[in-house]
């Protein structure tokens, strides 16, 4: 939040955690873009997992596949920066959401 606050004009959090913000760049007239990424970092893994593959679908034999997104946020941290120093015209929309590995809590 301390990162992406001095690119925005408006930010809170809801009741699930998830950070939502905003930033209307120049004139405003233009598109309305959302940009997403996910906060919550993987839990440690089963030891003894084994990841099992289906055509295209990927599993885990026991807990969770495992991913984050830590490059995520940082490429649309990045943007913020980069969106204020170009001509884009229009209203962004920010939101970092939590909890999608658990029962989509934050989705």
């Amino acid at each position: 939040m301390e990162k992406l606050g001095q690119h925005v004009d408006h930010m809170t959090v809801d009741n699930a955690g998830n950070v939502l913000a905003q930033k209307t760049y120049n004139s405003g007239h233009g598109p309305v873009i959302l940009l997403n990424a996910h906060l919550d970092t993987v839990e440690g893994f089963a030891p003894e997992r084994k990841i099992i593959k289906d055509g295209s679908h990927w599993s885990s034999s026991e807990g969770i596949l495992g991913a984050d997104d830590r490059a995520g946020t940082a490429v649309v941290l990045e943007l913020a920066n980069y969106l204020e120093q170009s001509d884009f015209s229009g209203r962004v929309k920010f939101i970092f959401t939590v909890g999608e590995e658990a029962g989509l809590v934050g989705a």
